[in-house]
């Protein structure tokens, strides 16, 4: 059976024909009704295969959805034993403990600068940008340093993070 493509030429090439006059009529009846339904059939297969890629990916749609809720609730699953796991070994004034199949430690984080106001920020902590229109950003290397060594810098403040439960 020939393509879709290969029969739209040939009512191309029988438009032809009839323009020019070189077809009869009966010649012309007879052809045309031969190659539109064919045509149709043609297309009708088309068709049933664009909606059904249609409902594939509706049905690949909900799929998504459904295994991303599943990931989702498996992260914060991991994330409440994760913290429920910290404060149980800092209760128990556990650093590590050694498993068969990996080791569980906390991991002290270093602490970290909060922007709380950056406009409350002395110029000496503003990095300049070469490239306007960007706005200056503050330097949180240089504030870190600085509050670590106990200045008091307003618009800032030092956080202390909470350990984190490494497994290896």
């Amino acid at each position: 059976m020939p393509t879709l493509y290969e029969l739209s030429d040939q009512m191309q090439e029988i438009q032809s024909l009839i323009d020019s006059g070189e077809m009869s009529e009966e010649m012309l009846a007879d052809t045309l009704d031969g190659i539109e339904g064919m045509f149709a059939d043609k297309a009708e297969r088309i068709g049933f295969v664009i909606l059904n890629q249609k409902a594939q990916a509706a049905a690949l749609e909900t799929e998504i959805e459904r295994l991303t809720k599943r990931k989702d609730a498996a992260l914060a699953s991991a994330e409440y034993l994760n913290g429920y796991l910290r404060v149980q070994m800092q209760k128990n004034s556990q650093k590590k403990i050694s498993c068969q199949n990996f080791d569980i430690s906390l991991r002290k984080k270093p602490p970290s600068v909060i922007i709380l106001d950056q406009s409350e920020l002395p110029e000496k902590y503003i990095v300049p940008l070469r490239l306007e229109p960007v706005e200056p950003r503050p330097d949180k290397r240089k504030i870190l340093s600085a509050l670590k060594e106990g200045d008091e810098i307003p618009g800032a403040a030092l956080v202390t993070n909470v350990p984190s439960v490494v497994i290896k």
